[in-house]
Order: C-alpha cells, then sequence, then structure tokens
C-alpha cells in the first residue's frame, strides 16, 4: 500500500505497492491477457501513464488488458472473496482504533493515529468504498485534494495488518470500483528487465505470495471424476485452470473409491501437509458413509471434504430395483459426476438411463444406485463440450456442471 504502479481498474489507477505489483498481477492476470502494442493503440489513461513513465517513446509497450470478472474469479478462489474483503477491512479498522487508543511512545504518532481513528470509527465498509474510490476516481479526472483531512483517510488502514497483504488490499479495491475491465503497464519488465511473459508468469514465487501460488488439488473417486472436471474447468472457466491439480490416479497406481479417498484424506492430514485441497465424494450412499467416516477426525482447514450437491432433476428420476421400474429421490443415494454431465449425455433412445439400485448401505442407511452406461454418459459429453470454444455458451448449455464448478470455487472462498 501506498505507491501507485502503473495498474488501472478501468481508468482508475489504483494503490498497489512497486515491489508487490508483479505479483499481484499474476493472480488478477493471465498470459493470454499479454499485448503489445504502438502508444496509440492504448487506452488514453494507460497511454497518459506511459508518456509520463518513459523518458522517450517507444516503438510499442507492453500491456495487461484482462476481465475484472475473471480476475474476482481467481481472488476468490485462493480466499480474496468479497465476504472476506468486508471481513479484513472490519478487523483492519479495529486495529486501527486499539492501536490509537493505546497511544504509544511517541506523541506525535500517537496524534496521527486518533486521527485517523477518529475519521474511521463511524465509517460502514459501504460508506469507505463510496469515499475511496470518489476520492480516486477525483484524481483520475485531475481533481487532487491535498487536504490533512485526505491524506489521514486514504493512510488510515497502512499501519494495520491488512497492509501486509497486497493481494487482499488489491481485492478490497477491486469489490470497491467494480471495473470492467484491468490494465497494467508491463513495459519496463518486458524492456529493461529481460522479463517474459514465461518468467512473469512462471513458477518462482517471492516467500511472502507463496500462500496464494499453491495449486488447490482436486481429489476424486477416479480417474473418469477427474478427468471430466479437468476438461470442465478449462472449457468452462479457462482463466481458473491453473489454480488447480489432479491426483495421477494412472502414474501412481492410486485406488479409486469412496473408502481409498477417504484413507487418502485422513493420510494427509495425519501427515501435516500444508498444500490445499479438496476431496469430492459422490452424492450416493458410498460417498456419505465415507464423509460420515471423517467426521470423527478433525481435517484442518486446509483439507476440505464435500459431496456432490444435489440435482433437481434427481428428485424424480428412473431407476430399477427389486420392485421394478420406479421414478424416485436419487440425491444422496446415486447422484456421481455422471448426473451433471446434461440430459443429452445421460439419454437413450430418447429416455434418461435409470440408476439400478443395488445394495442396502447400512452405515449410510439408504441403498446404493448406480447410473446404467457411465461409460458412455462421460464419453458423450467430453465430445459435446469439445465442439463449443466459447466458455459462456458452455456455462449455459451445460448449467448442473456450471453450479458443480462454482461450488468447488467457494469451498476456501
Amino acid at each position: 500500500m501506498g505507491s501507485y504502479s502503473g495498474l488501472y481498474f478501468d481508468n482508475i489507477q489504483v494503490d498497489c505497492e512497486d515491489e508487490a505489483a508483479e505479483s499481484v498481477c499474476r493472480i488478477l492476470f493471465r498470459p493470454a491477457d499479454f499485448l503489445q502494442v504502438p502508444l496509440r493503440k492504448v487506452p488514453a489513461h494507460l497511454r497518459a501513464h506511459c508518456k509520463s513513465a518513459y523518458a522517450w517513446a517507444l516503438d510499442s509497450y507492453s500491456v495487461l488488458s484482462g476481465s475484472a470478472a475473471a480476475a474476482e474469479r481467481r481472488l476468490s478462489i485462493l480466499g480474496y472473496s468479497r465476504a472476506r474483503a468486508e471481513k479484513a477491512w472490519s478487523l483492519a479498522k479495529i486495529e486501527l482504533i486499539e492501536d490509537a487508543e493505546q497511544g504509544g511512545d511517541d506523541p506525535s504518532l500517537g496524534k496521527l493515529r486518533k486521527g485517523q481513528a477518529h475519521r474511521f470509527g463511524p465509517l460502514s465498509y459501504d460508506e469507505w468504498q463510496k469515499k475511496y474510490t470518489g476520492i480516486l476516481r477525483d484524481r483520475a479526472n485531475g481533481i487532487r485534494d491535498n487536504s490533512a483531512e485526505t491524506f489521514l483517510f486514504l493512510e488510515g488502514l497502512r499501519h494495520t495488518n491488512m497492509a501486509s497483504d497486497p493481494l487482499m488490499w488489491a481485492a478490497m479495491q477491486l469489490y470497491a470500483f467494480e471495473p470492467v475491465r484491468l490494465w497494467a503497464d508491463i513495459t519496463y519488465q518486458i524492456k529493461y528487465e529481460d522479463e517474459t511473459t514465461e518468467s512473469i508468469f512462471g513458477e518462482e514465487v517471492p516467500s511472502r505470495f507463496t500462500h496464494a501460488f499453491g495449486k488447490i488439488t482436486l481429489l476424486t473417486e477416479g480417474i473418469t471424476d477427474s478427468r471430466i472436471l479437468s476438461t470442465s474447468l478449462s472449457g468452462f472457466y479457462p482463466e481458473a485452470r491453473d489454480l488447480y491439480s489432479f491426483v495421477d490416479f494412472e502414474g501412481f497406481r492410486v485406488e479409486g473409491g469412496a473408502s481409498p479417498l477417504a484413507r487418502l484424506l485422513r493420510g494427509f492430514a495425519g501427515a501435516g501437509l500444508t498444500d490445499r485441497f479438496i476431496a469430492i465424494f459422490d452424492n450416493d450412499a458410498a460417498g456419505h458413509e465415507a464423509l460420515i467416516s471423517l467426521k470423527r477426525i478433525a481435517l484442518p482447514s486446509n483439507i476440505r471434504a464435500i459431496a456432490l450437491p444435489n440435482l433437481e432433476f434427481a428428485r424424480d428420476y428412473p431407476t430399477i430395483g427389486p420392485t421394478g421400474k420406479l421414478n424416485a429421490d436419487i440425491n444422496g443415494a446415486a447422484v456421481s459426476i455422471e448426473s451433471f454431465l446434461g440430459r443429452d449425455a445421460l439419454s437413450r433412445d430418447g429416455e434418461l438411463r435409470p440408476v439400478r439400485w443395488s445394495q442396502w448401505n447400512s452405515k449410510a442407511e439408504r441403498y446404493q444406485g448406480e447410473i446404467e452406461g457411465k461409460p458412455e454418459v462421460s464419453e458423450r459429453y467430453l465430445a459435446a463440450i469439445k465442439k463449443i470454444k466459447k466458455p459462456e455458451v458452455l456455462r449455459r448449455k451445460f448449467a448442473d456442471m456450471d453450479a458443480l464448478l462454482c461450488t468447488i470455487f467457494d469451498v476456501f472462498a
């Protein structure tokens, strides 16, 4: 906090410390957002920045231009959601007021903090957002307020714990401004520091940002589930795919199924691993039995276990059992990843493939069921999404899969 780099939310130059700007941009943007263009093709607000930042005109300028919605999605997945940002602001406000009350050895510093606390005390989060964005929008329009009042307001959060996390501060500003596009000038890094898009978005991460750049590993009940989720992530939300990794079932000969997944999770918890994991169980009898077994241990906060969510159409789904054919609610008893692949993939000869009931699961207190012909369902789905290149079309056409991906996104949000 406290300096202004070449990072813009729409046409507003936002507050981001220079040393953290590159790492912040690695989260807000993707390599596909990189542009190298002549000055005349740079937006007016960034053109003015480039003219003031470089002593002479260059043949081309290196900029990043990305969707604010995509940036918000990535921030939320990593734990910088709107709710978390508001909570961080509230904690910073409390810290500011408490520090002012405690005073300190330096009378002038104590007086400064009391002035800041006085200005923040009555403010709500919404009021702070409006006032903060108003000041920076005025600056973008050439109106600068250099009063002590404005200085104390802008510097108010600078000495709180929140200020040590540039990603949280970037998220807080993003949610305040509600921009459409984000821009960043990285000409200096490309031209004078011999950086490339590969090095900027590479594997090396400053130690203060390791918590944000570690991939979240998705653990599933089998190779088909992982294949479907991985392919869906790439198609539906390409900007989020690099944030996740999957277990290599074939390469490491990992056993599939609900019980082995629960054992794997207990092993990770016992080993004290610090990486983030999400175990995704089928919403069936075996999955719920495994989840019940996990309730007997306290999983650390970096390891989460969820079941596939309920589906509305699954409340009245064709089944086959000892009593013959009957429509039933299969949520919690026979919902697998294939249930999220759309009616076209689930249908055979114009009708939904039925669930065939097998045995009674005494621990989960329900019957276990499975959709007939699951391999064909998954292959039809994967073939269908391969033909569609636009993420927004995929999200509309396969709404259940979209909802499942959003459920996964929210686990650590």
